[in-house]
């Protein structure tokens, strides 16, 4: 995958938010979905840019007020995880390097200069 510039490595972030269409298109088709708290209305939904990074997306299914009280997907964090999440010895998943989730908190930013720094790599998918 290489991407011509920075508006097309933002549509392949951004293209989470179509997640839930019946059709998905694009880079849409590329996002799945890691887990489902129903309980307490999380999800966490994440791409696989290049062998062993991950991009993973938290959103919360709240109520927006405006312009008309609606419930939607609102998203709440991003992660950066480098390697696989594997089970640990407490049970609790970590990357090779022993990074929990929490500890791969990122922002859309870094993970726009992540993909950069693929791509320069030759690493994307």
């Amino acid at each position: 995958m290489i991407f011509k510039n920075d508006k097309e490595r933002i549509a392949y972030l951004d293209a989470f938010k179509e997640f839930d269409s019946p059709e998905k298109t694009g880079y849409a088709k590329e996002w799945s979905e890691m887990l489902l708290d129903t309980v307490f209305g999380r999800r966490w939904l994440y791409v696989i840019p290049a062998k062993e990074v991950f991009f993973i997306v938290e959103q919360a299914y709240q109520t927006i007020e405006w312009p008309k009280k609606h419930l939607m997907w609102c998203t709440k964090n991003w992660y950066i995880v480098e390697g696989q999440l594997n089970p640990a010895d407490d049970k609790i998943c970590r990357t090779p390097s022993g990074a929990t989730l929490e500890d791969c908190a990122a922002s859309r930013t870094q993970a726009l200069q992540r993909l950069k720094e693929l791509e320069k790599e030759g690493r994307l998918k």
